[in-house]
């Protein structure tokens, strides 16, 4: 048994009009793609950057960026937000309050063994009860924020400030301090992901003679 199917007829006109209304969209969909760029990627030079993957240096060893990010970059957000967090941290202790673990919980496993080693814990509660310090956080200027190619690695450099709110007359002598002036401090740190979180792996600071 065999079935017949009645072929349709199609308006020749209306055909080739649906054919080119389908072609126009098609090229829309794909010039508009093509134009839609990458946010947190940018085209011009920033203060983050992304290395080269060989980690070359410029002649004022400065490591090389392949590339360039722009500050909505989620690793660039999650990166200014520790830094800015961990300096916070840092920078506010009260002689009277303070634990001796000031900022433990930014450090990578490895920092914290060494300080575990060297004891930091009651040396810094010996510090700062000894010189009745009481500090605080007064800001911090990111400068540059870079990321190794795999983004397993972070260099963040910049200054940060800080004020004595209160402090032994000795100690404010001995360092030529005076409370409520705020201090500033260039700083080099560097970060590792464990666990998918950034945590400090060493800094290195000079404070900015005036």
């Amino acid at each position: 048994m065999k079935i017949h199917v009645k072929k349709l007829k199609t308006n020749r006109k209306i055909k080739t009009f649906t054919l080119l209304l389908l072609s126009v969209t098609i090229l829309s969909t794909i010039l508009l793609g093509g134009c839609k760029s990458d946010p947190t990627v940018s085209k011009t030079e920033t203060p983050y950057g992304i290395m080269r993957a060989d980690a070359q240096k410029d002649e004022n060893g400065e490591y090389i960026n392949e590339s360039y990010l722009t500050e909505k970059h989620p690793e660039v957000i999650k990166g200014r937000l520790v830094m800015e967090n961990f300096i916070k941290a840092y920078t506010t202790a009260d002689y009277r309050t303070t634990d001796g673990m000031i900022a433990y919980e930014f450090l990578s496993q490895s920092m914290l063994k060494e300080l575990k080693e060297k004891d930091d814990i009651n040396q810094t509660l010996s510090y700062f009860k000894e010189n009745q310090i009481v500090v605080q956080f007064d800001g911090i200027n990111i400068k540059t924020l870079q990321l190794a190619a795999d983004m397993k690695q972070m260099l963040i450099k910049g200054t940060y400030n800080w004020k004595y709110i209160e402090a032994s007359e000795k100690f404010l002598s001995k360092n030529q301090k005076d409370k409520n002036i705020s201090y500033e401090m260039d700083f080099t740190a560097k970060f590792i992901k464990e666990n998918d979180v950034w945590k400090l792996e060493g800094i290195n600071t000079k404070e900015i003679k005036r």
